[in-house]
């Protein structure tokens, strides 16, 4: 183990060490028993290998070796080894040796005597639960025999036994029972086969009256008798009953604490203990408001009822966030067809409409609870949500038994798997002092054409400047920007090189909030043929839009980033699906190998009226969010075609977003035809789809026949190594493809829309 990075998460913010050591293992971290574990075979194994004179025992930070026939020099220089390779991996020891007796955790070993007996350090009184305390009536029963077996296994013989009796009879009497332990030296037994046990760990209470286990029991027989098909998985020998332990009062007072102290914090993990001067509802109409004033209360059970002329029925939810935001995302359900299966609230709603059925639905909260705390073995949100839907009438009840086998949600996001960090080199500071204005002149290309001239954006608000002057044009503005080479489109850094990322240029552009920003490549095309690169920054202020946007002509290169972030290769490689990014970078290195065609960026959230038509010959690649999926289209050829490696269902959203496109927003003008292609050779699985939609795109782009990619077969298991030897080439080429001996002949078809 190289590195390990110890991080805490507090309100909103992320903290971690000063240190720059890349190993730390943390007091109280969940796994520093296994780092603990791991660490210590690792030095056993170079332990065993340096000293083979010396056994070597080890069980987390203790350890315990034994020698034969070492004289005292000898010992001492291996004492000294031994430190100098602790101290080569970072870590210390403390070494006592020429011992005849030694206390090794809980037991005390004499080497002369060939005797051993139980150890307590002093002071370390023994403390038992009580007899009468509310614990599982097995734990106590079971108790004293327990104590009994482990000090007699820790002991040689009787005597030593008898030595170490009277504390833990002591010990046993004070918390209420009865009777001394007494030695008794167990056999040694043979391990048995091991059987796949599920387990049912209810919780215990004694003035619960109910036997729990007996009733479960007998519910197993009643359901999975040995007729029962299933009787083999559940049976008394596969299922299993174990009491858990109930909360005890000082748990619940901490609990109820931590819930008022953090009840003001500004984190997204909001309490059910509100602050009273927050408020409950931010609607513009607080009439119209779909809880009746409660809309930002987070944390709660809700209900919403459909009402029709004949019945009523309910559908019960939960959510952390505010209400209004899961309100939305219901909303969008209910009134888009393509998000009628998200919830069976709205597969419900669009049968009615289907039906042409008037309905009404009324929103109320069921119960306010406390989401998922990191640490935690449970969700309390969950758990009341699964409770509130067990105890509903399943004829009257929306929800389906499904749901209530469904794992937590709210975990994953204090997974580390969840939490990106940008690999990109941070942004170098702004330098007030050595900003360079903008080449007014801009020579000529290739025959009579221009470089578009710099335009003034009036709609971009008013700017306030560092010498306090005001300006609309924030690209012509000297603090602002660096200069262009001619004829390349392409800024250059202060010092002379390129701008090779975005981050470069956005540094040197004069970006001031950089923890805020989220670049992105804007490519468009223009009547000339000319291609033409847009910076844009997307930040929480809304005063810095439009940063930069300069040209090129057909005959230069636009140079786009094309290294990968440590996360992008690790998606290539570890066949997980590619984000946009890859898809934006990869459509940047096709731009510049095919200047004629006009791209744009790759969002999973581009909404139609976000995207611009070109009449020019123009790619796209498509992440349709309702589904998750790649999908590649083009003009090239006169007619739009869409291309989906799995044949997937068209849904609204490639349509808005192909209809935003291809298609002419003024009336009258000509139309043009789309195909939806139906690809002959699928991919395989469900997780290649952004790489084929590359692989679509570079055929395109080297000259192939839009209508032919239906009859292409690639060479699925070499694409992700094809697609990440492109980036480290910064050039495109073909994907591999299965020879034609391989495979048919047959042409793919299509339908037209």
């Amino acid at each position: 183990m190289h590195a390990r990075k110890s991080l805490l998460f507090n309100k909103d913010g992320v903290w971690t060490k000063k240190s720059d050591s890349l190993f730390d293992v943390t007091m109280g971290s969940f796994d520093g028993a296994e780092v603990c574990e791991l660490v210590g075979l690792f030095l056993l194994h170079e332990m065993r290998d340096a000293f083979k004179q010396v056994e070597f025992g080890l069980y987390r930070d203790d350890g315990l070796g034994i020698t034969r026939g070492m004289s005292g020099p000898e010992l001492e220089r291996m004492n000294k080894d031994i430190i100098q390779l602790f101290r080569s991996h970072g870590l210390r020891i403390t070494i006592q040796a020429n011992l005849h007796q030694v206390d090794f955790l809980d037991v005390t070993l004499n080497l002369n005597s060939g005797k051993y007996w139980p150890f307590c350090k002093p002071n370390n009184t023994p403390l038992y639960i009580h007899k009468d305390s509310n614990h599982p009536p097995n734990i106590i029963k079971q108790l004293p025999s327990m104590i009994e077996d482990r000090i007699s296994s820790l002991s040689c013989d009787v005597n030593e036994f008898n030595k170490a009796k009277g504390e833990y009879n002591k010990a046993l009497r004070q918390s209420g029972y009865d009777g001394d332990i007494k030695f008794a030296k167990k056999p040694a037994t043979e391990s048995r086969r091991q059987r796949n046990i599920i387990w049912f760990n209810p919780p215990f209470n004694a003035q619960v009256k109910t036997n729990i286990g007996k009733s479960f029991l007998a519910l197993l027989d009643k359901h999975f008798p040995k007729t029962h098909k299933y009787h083999k998985l559940f049976n008394r020998n596969t299922v299993k009953l174990s009491y858990s332990c109930t909360q005890s009062v000082e748990s619940l007072m901490s609990k109820h604490n931590k819930m008022v102290l953090n009840s003001n914090n500004s984190s997204s993990i909001r309490r059910n203990v509100r602050d009273p001067m927050e408020r409950n509802c931010n609607c513009r109409v607080p009439d119209e408001c779909p809880l009746s004033g409660h809309c930002c209360e987070s944390a709660i059970i809700y209900k919403a009822i459909v009402s029709t002329d004949k019945k009523e029925r309910f559908y019960i939810g939960a959510t952390e966030t505010t209400f209004k935001k899961r309100y939305s995302n219901h909303k969008q359900s209910l009134e888009k067809r393509a998000k009628s299966n998200d919830t069976s609230l709205s597969k419900y709603v669009w049968e009615l409409k289907d039906k042409n059925i008037n309905y009404a639905i009324k929103w109320e909260i069921v119960k306010r609870s406390a989401p998922y705390r990191c640490g935690t073995r449970f969700c309390e949100l969950c758990l009341c949500e699964k409770y509130h839907i067990l105890i509903s009438d399943p004829v009257v009840c929306l929800n389906r038994n499904s749901e209530l086998l469904q794992k937590c949600r709210h975990s994953n996001k204090h997974k580390l798997s969840n939490l990106k960090n940008s690999t990109e080199q941070p942004t170098p500071p702004l330098r007030e002092d050595r900003a360079v204005p903008l080449e007014e002149d801009r020579t000529k290309t290739q025959g009579e054409d221009r470089a578009e001239p710099l335009v003034k954006n009036r709609d971009a608000p008013l700017v306030e400047d560092r010498d306090g002057r005001d300006d609309h044009d924030v690209t012509q503005r000297e603090d602002h920007a660096g200069p262009l080479k001619d004829g390349q489109g392409v800024p250059l850094r202060e010092d002379g090189g390129y701008c090779d990322d975005i981050a470069d240029h956005a540094g040197h552009a004069g970006l001031e909030d950089r923890t805020k920003q989220t670049e992105q490549i804007e490519i468009i095309g223009n009547a000339s043929g000319a291609a033409r690169l847009r910076l844009t920054a997307n930040t929480e202020n809304p005063l810095q839009k439009d940063l930069v946007e300069h040209t090129a002509s057909p005959s230069s290169q636009v140079v786009l980033s094309s290294r990968l972030t440590n996360d992008e290769r690790a998606d290539i490689t570890s066949g997980r699906e590619i984000d946009d990014n890859v898809a934006t970078k990869a459509m940047g290195l096709i731009m510049n190998q095919a200047p004629q065609l006009v791209i744009q960026p790759t969002s999973l959230s581009a909404w139609p009226e976000e995207l611009q038509h070109h009449e020019e010959d123009t790619m796209f690649i498509h992440h349709i969010g309702t589904q998750h999926h790649f999908v590649m289209s083009t003009s090239v050829g006169g007619v739009v075609r869409a291309f989906d490696s799995l044949n997937l269902k068209v849904v609204d959203q490639l349509e808005r977003q192909i209809e935003a496109i291809y298609q002419p927003r003024h009336s009258g003008a000509q139309r043009r035809e789309v195909h939806y292609q139906t690809v002959k050779h699928k991919q395989r699985g469900s997780r290649d789809c952004g790489v084929y939609s590359i692989a679509y795109a570079v055929e395109v782009a080297m000259g192939t026949d839009p209508a032919e990619l239906t009859n292409i077969k690639f060479e699925q298991p070499e694409m992700r190594d094809h697609l990440e030897a492109i980036f480290d080439a910064g050039r495109i080429s073909r994907f591999p493809r299965v020879p034609e001996t391989r495979r048919g002949s047959r042409r793919g078809g299509g339908q037209t829309r």
